[in-house]
């Protein structure tokens, strides 16, 4: 069983890091989104956290079946960049579809908006961490430490973006770039693990 190198761990902590980071930030941006079709309510912020929490629950089990297969590192850095190019589309998928929307009942039209706008890039999202644990573990790390490793690093993520973006970023920069910067981070955070992980150990030492 090979080991991985400091750069491999390093390059999939911040990839982890990158990804919860998004997820939480996506949370506190979504609503926003939506508000000029459906307002700022509490049914918007209900259908959000729902499609979100339903989205990362399959790309849980959608991580799962993908650590079956060769090459986690691809996969991993794929599912990360087609995220990004979802979330760098997020900000436009309501207004490009707000005839659909409107058409719909009330409750039944928040739960499609929100599920446009959040549940693809969850689903895509959590297969990051099952991903990530899976190749720890085939490179030496127990079980109980891959995991704990991968999605703690991805909460701290989560709580380090929910306070840069509610508390500073979002009155700062607006919807539209704090999606690109995000999508920007995710796509280098995945080329450079790509980049360090598809390399043999020894020439990274």
């Amino acid at each position: 069983m090979k080991r991985t190198s400091t750069k491999q761990i390093a390059a999939l902590m911040a990839l982890l890091f990158i990804e919860g980071g998004v997820v939480l930030a996506h949370q506190i941006v979504a609503p926003k989104i939506l508000a000029p079709l459906f307002g700022n309510s509490v049914l918007v912020w209900t259908a959000v956290l729902v499609c979100t929490l339903a989205g990362l629950a399959c790309g849980y089990m959608l991580g799962d079946h993908l650590a079956r297969e060769e090459k986690i590192h691809t996969w991993l850095a794929t599912t990360v960049i087609i995220s990004a190019l979802l979330l760098s589309l997020a900000p436009l998928l309501t207004s490009l579809a707000a005839g659909i929307f409107d058409s719909l009942p009330l409750k039944l039209g928040v739960i499609a908006g929100a599920g446009c706008v959040v549940t693809p890039l969850m689903v895509l999202l959590g297969t990051c961490a099952p991903l990530g644990v899976e190749f720890l573990c085939k490179n030496g790390y127990q079980p109980a430490r891959a995991t704990g490793m991968a999605f703690g690093v991805s909460t701290l993520g989560g709580v380090t973006a929910a306070l840069v973006v509610g508390l500073w970023s979002m009155p700062l920069f607006g919807i539209r770039i704090i999606c690109w910067i995000g999508a920007t981070l995710l796509i280098l955070a995945a080329i450079i693990f790509w980049s360090c992980a598809g390399k043999p150990l020894s020439d990274q030492r």
